[in-house]
């Protein structure tokens, strides 16, 4: 978690297509403990409440909770998985969040400046599917991954833990306007 997170609007208010916005309080310290323990059910359940503003959380329905490597769709055909939950729930291909775009935005539309995390939420499976945290002036410092990804047909991908975060780094390090790179998984 970095240090002196700055209140954006209200705690995990900011809502768009699935990305939640969240600041470094105690939802967040509540998750990464629940993380940091192996309890990865309580840290989904923690960063999603606080992504829907202290709100109780359901699971999504639907093929998508189905714990079998392809799982069929309406009208019979079969979907491919794009990865999993710890536990089994699959996020089947095309049911995956939209990417996170970038930093947060103020209700002005101007851009975040401090440090603030930014969640993406699987509205199939109703929890949190990313985390990305940004530094000072949007600059991005982890990504935070809550599933596994896997093959099309379900199997685990090699070299991969759940969670798993990975570090950016900057394209050039005497250049910080050329941009970050994400970096290889580690476990979290």
């Amino acid at each position: 978690m970095i240090p002196g997170g700055k209140l954006v609007g209200k705690a995990g208010k900011m809502v768009a297509k699935g990305i939640k916005v969240a600041q470094h309080g105690r939802g967040m310290t509540d998750g990464l403990t629940a993380l940091k323990d192996g309890d990865y059910q309580g840290a989904a359940m923690a960063f999603g409440s606080m992504a829907l503003g202290g709100k109780k959380m359901g699971r999504g329905g639907g093929s998508s909770s189905s714990r079998s490597g392809f799982a069929q769709g309406s009208g019979g055909q079969t979907n491919k998985v794009h990865s999993k939950y710890p536990d089994g729930t699959v996020v089947l291909e095309g049911q995956q969040p939209q990417k996170i775009t970038g930093p947060a935005k103020n209700a002005d539309g101007s851009m975040v400046s401090g440090p603030h995390t930014v969640l993406q939420y699987d509205n199939y499976n109703g929890r949190v599917y990313k985390a990305r945290e940004y530094g000072n002036n949007g600059i991005p410092i982890k990504d935070i991954d809550f599933t596994h990804p896997t093959f099309p047909n379900g199997t685990l991908r090699p070299n991969h833990t759940v969670p798993e975060q990975h570090l950016y780094r900057p394209n050039d390090p005497l250049n910080p306007k050329a941009g970050y790179k994400r970096g290889p998984g580690q476990p979290f």
